[in-house]
Formats: structure tokens, C-alpha cells, sequence
């Protein structure tokens, strides 16, 4: 009916700083008993003296560990390095603004051009096919319809200039968004995705970087607020 608990391992594997003792046994308590000095509980209780003085010590050096990280110099140290986390961070949020800025400015300019682009190439597809169905129209109907041979000829000339504006204007197009080919509409399109998801992770990561800035800014006035009205002139020294 003994309310321990028991463990098995050795004090070097419970991380216990102690020495641990040997086991007495019977014979050595019986000498004790006798009146004789037994060398395994001469140890024991050597062991245990030197445990006792080593407790002690670590209280102190805790006790000492404490007063010299809440002191001035420490505190000056604490408060630089989470100044240097604060500009560090300011930094990054500063170029990361700068790189969203550019590239949504890029995205803004580049983006209606490649739609108008697309547009484009779209209308003078339609009316190229538009164009080869009047054709087969003026070349089926020939002469014996004079009326509708003129109508159809208005019409293709009409077309013709119609297309050949809308491929001006797509070449336009091209050279706005830097393409000397129109194979390179591809890797604008391209570049333009990975612009925006560029962008968006920038967007996550400022946020995470103002979280951090607030939770730094906070730590800064925390450990400054140890430090009394008559220790900051000390601690500003301490800090330059």
C-alpha cells in the first residue's frame, strides 16, 4: 500500500543530473546495525550529500541565470535582435509590395491586349470563312445572275478590306505585347498565369509577414516595459 512510482531507466536516460546510488544489501545494513561502517552505505551516503549540494548549486545558477537575462545588457541584446527582425521584416514587405505593384501593372497593361488580340484573330477567322462561302457563292452563281454577282463582288471587297484591317490591327497587337511571331501569344499567355499566381503568393505572404511584424512589434514593447523609467537612459546607452 505504497504510493511510488517506479521507474525503470537509469537517472542518464530520465536527463536527471543526479549520481545515483548502489544497491546496500543485507549484509551491509546488518554491519551498520552492528555498529561497523559498511563502504556501500558509506558511498550511499556520500552520493547522497554530493546530490544534495549539486540541487542546491542548480539553484542557484538558475537564480543567477534569471537576474543576468533580465538584466540591462540582456535585455538591450533581446530588444536589438527583435529590432533587427522588425527591419528585416519591414524590408521584405516593401519588396514584396514592389514586386506585386510591377507585375499587376504588367498583368493590367498586357492582359486586354492579349483579350483584344484574341478577338481579333477570332473575327478574321469568321469572316475569312464568310469570305470563302461568297466565293463559292459568286462562283457557282457566274453571269446569269448580274444583279447578285455585283452584290457578292460589294460584299468580298468589303470583306477583303474588313480582313486585312483586323490583320493590321493584330499585328499591332503583336508588337504591343512584344511577339514578333504569333507563336509567341503562347508564351505571353503563359508568362501572364504565372504572373498572376506569382501574385497571389505574394499576397499570402504579406499577410503572413504583417502577422509576423505585429507579434515582433508586440515582443519589442514587452521586453522594453521590463525595464523601469529610471533604467532607460542605461538601456539606450546599452542599445547604442
Amino acid at each position: 500500500n505504497i504510493n511510488e512510482t517506479i521507474d525503470h531507466r537509469s537517472f542518464a536516460e530520465q536527463g536527471r543530473p543526479e549520481q545515483p546510488t548502489i544497491h546496500e544489501g543485507y549484509a551491509a545494513h546488518l554491519a551498520e546495525k552492528n555498529g561497523f561502517i559498511s563502504e556501500r552505505c558509506e558511498l550511499n551516503r556520500q552520493i547522497r550529500s554530493d546530490n544534495k549540494l549539486l540541487n542546491e548549486l542548480r539553484k542557484q545558477v538558475d537564480k543567477l541565470t534569471k537576474t543576468i537575462s533580465e538584466s540591462i545588457p540582456a535585455i538591450a541584446e533581446t530588444i536589438e535582435t527583435i529590432r533587427e527582425r522588425l527591419i528585416l521584416i519591414q524590408y521584405q514587405l516593401l519588396h514584396n509590395e514592389s514586386q506585386s505593384h510591377s507585375l499587376s501593372h504588367t498583368i493590367d497593361s498586357a492582359t486586354p491586349l492579349l483579350n483584344e488580340y484574341n478577338g481579333v484573330k477570332k473575327l478574321i477567322k469568321q469572316k475569312t470563312a464568310e469570305k470563302i462561302e461568297l466565293s463559292q457563292q459568286k462562283k457557282n452563281t457566274g453571269f446569269f445572275n448580274p444583279i447578285r454577282h455585283i452584290q457578292l463582288n460589294q460584299q468580298l471587297t468589303t470583306l477583303t478590306e474588313e480582313i486585312e484591317e483586323l490583320k493590321n490591327q493584330k499585328s499591332t497587337l503583336l508588337f504591343q505585347l512584344g511577339c514578333e511571331k504569333e507563336s509567341g501569344i503562347k508564351t505571353v499567355a503563359a508568362n501572364l498565369q504565372k504572373m498572376n499566381d506569382t501574385v497571389e503568393k505574394l499576397s499570402e505572404r504579406q499577410e503572413i509577414l504583417k502577422q509576423q511584424k505585429i507579434d515582433q512589434t508586440m515582443k519589442f514593447h514587452e521586453w522594453k516595459s521590463k525595464v523601469s523609467p529610471e533604467q532607460e537612459l542605461e538601456l539606450l546607452d546599452e542599445r547604442i
